[in-house]
């Protein structure tokens, strides 16, 4: 306990809340429009989440891929109710999956495996704006657009009430075309996420 007040002191953390969360409390991410996750990075509520609906955003993952072999979770929020996921499938190529609450799904996936070594994944959102707005939704490899879909909804305010948002795994019900718990086999050096 010592160790952890003192390290709060250190980093600006105190003074902590003595009470419930609740309404009328600020969220944790307030206005920000852009976040940086690591791995490790799990089990966040989506209250502190990137609050992506109804917004254009870009998720971008700095990432490395030790093997042909490397597959799994990269980013994931929400889960089989409704949410997305950024991975690696099963034949080592890159994938977004979005869920609108089981009634439409979009998948992206690139023809091609992954190389070993570092790679930049990009999945960009572009929305038509509105509450629970379609939109264009474009997956690229560095600089290169590897796959691209519409997707007519998307979810206008929250994905799930007991999902949360993970790096490197999911540790809820599985949001993508993937085994329950699939953990990412490589490295995530980082995951950024601007909204627009």
């Amino acid at each position: 306990q010592e160790f952890f007040l003192a390290e709060a002191e250190r980093n600006s953390v105190l003074p902590l809340a003595d009470h419930a969360p609740g309404p009328g409390l600020p969220k944790l991410h307030q206005d920000r429009r852009h976040f940086v996750y690591h791995e490790g990075a799990v089990g966040i509520p989506e209250s502190g989440a990137p609050p992506i609906p109804n917004h254009s955003y870009e998720i971008r993952a700095e990432i490395e891929i030790p093997s042909k072999d490397t597959a799994g979770v990269v980013v994931t929020e929400g889960g089989i109710v409704a949410g997305w996921a950024l991975y690696i499938d099963r034949a080592g190529r890159p994938a977004y999956h979005y869920n609108f609450f089981d009634i439409e799904r979009m998948t992206i996936v690139g023809e091609q495996p992954l190389p070993v070594g570092e790679s930049t994944l990009r999945y960009v959102f572009e929305s038509d704006g509105g509450i629970g707005a379609g939109g264009r939704g474009k997956l690229f490899v560095g600089r290169t657009l590897v796959g691209e879909a519409r997707i007519a909804r998307t979810a206008p305010r929250f994905f799930s009430i007991d999902e949360t948002f993970d790096v490197g795994t999911d540790t809820g019900s599985p949001a993508g075309d993937y085994p329950a718990g699939s953990s990412f086999t490589g490295r995530i050096r980082k995951v950024e996420v601007s909204i627009d």
